[in-house]
């Protein structure tokens, strides 16, 4: 088992239901006009033109990447998780979703992975994945990918998102990372950080935006960049993260953001759930 970021089948867990009962911090994208986060003739064009991904199916599957087919009946798990944050996102107006965890081997780049392609599967609902874990970026290995350009770069605002994307089918986009990134925790709180994220927003018109964040009590990296996104979810690991770095980490994400809750990974236990329902032969 890779030690990074492969885990089990991850469980949504409920917690602190009144953690957020005072009003929530407010949303980064309510500063932009309305107008802009529309589809365009343009954003259609621009996402359109971005340059394809090709990735490998078995280099996924053994990554343990289920929802890009729906081979595997652990997909369920995820598409339950992807349909609920999409109903509260489009209740609230919401649009970008922070993955963090308490510490380095949770999985929370395979659940973001997971949770990418879920989305990408829905026909109305375009994806874009950030990889900010800046300091041990992921994302890219996990996907077998070499990128040529660093999403550093476009947040720094030397190049364009459109030279620092690439679109993996019709409805899935990539930023990936290149590390280590020397001052990245600079550069998240970097003003000129959240002017380039409002342009690729406005420019590409995702539905949703995924960040892979780095883990909370790693460094401040995640702190850092938590009050430029919608919500965030927490990645724990059964066995390792303990009660008291969920709680830590719940109060900081609450601080600076809509805590949306914990997802439980690499657990044995199996909760009941009727993945023997499934589309059989016809």
């Amino acid at each position: 088992m890779d030690g990074g970021d492969n885990g089990g089948t991850p469980r949504p867990a409920a917690r602190r239901a009144d953690v957020n009962a005072s009003s929530p911090p407010p949303r980064p994208h309510d500063a932009l006009p309305p107008l802009l986060l529309r589809r365009t003739a343009g954003s259609e064009e621009a996402w359109a033109s971005l340059p394809a991904l090709r990735l490998n199916l078995a280099h996924l599957r053994r990554r343990r990447i289920v929802t890009l087919e729906q081979r595997d009946e652990a997909h369920m798990a995820y598409d339950m998780l992807r349909t609920r944050i999409l109903h509260r996102f489009r209740k609230d107006g919401r649009r970008s979703l922070a993955m963090t965890s308490p510490a380095p081997g949770c999985g929370k780049t395979l659940t973001c992975l997971n949770l990418a392609f879920s989305f990408a599967r829905q026909s109305n609902c375009r994806t874009l994945v950030l990889d900010l874990d800046l300091r041990r970026p992921r994302l890219a290995t996990m996907l077998g990918v070499k990128p040529e350009t660093c999403v550093s770069e476009l947040l720094r605002g030397r190049i364009p998102a459109a030279s620092a994307l690439l679109r993996a089918g019709d409805r899935l986009a990539f930023g990936f990372a290149k590390g280590p990134v020397r001052y990245s925790s600079e550069l998240l709180h970097d003003e000129r950080t959240a002017d380039s994220l409002a342009a690729m927003t406005a420019a590409f018109a995702p539905d949703v935006i995924l960040y892979d964040l780095p883990p909370l009590l790693a460094s401040d990296d995640a702190a850092a960049f938590l009050t430029r996104v919608d919500g965030a979810l927490l990645v724990a690991a059964a066995g390792k993260t303990t009660l008291d770095d969920i709680d830590v980490c719940g109060n900081q994400i609450a601080a600076l953001t809509e805590d949306l809750g914990v997802i439980l990974n690499k657990s044995a236990f199996m909760p009941r759930r009727y993945y023997g329902y499934g589309y059989g032969d016809r």
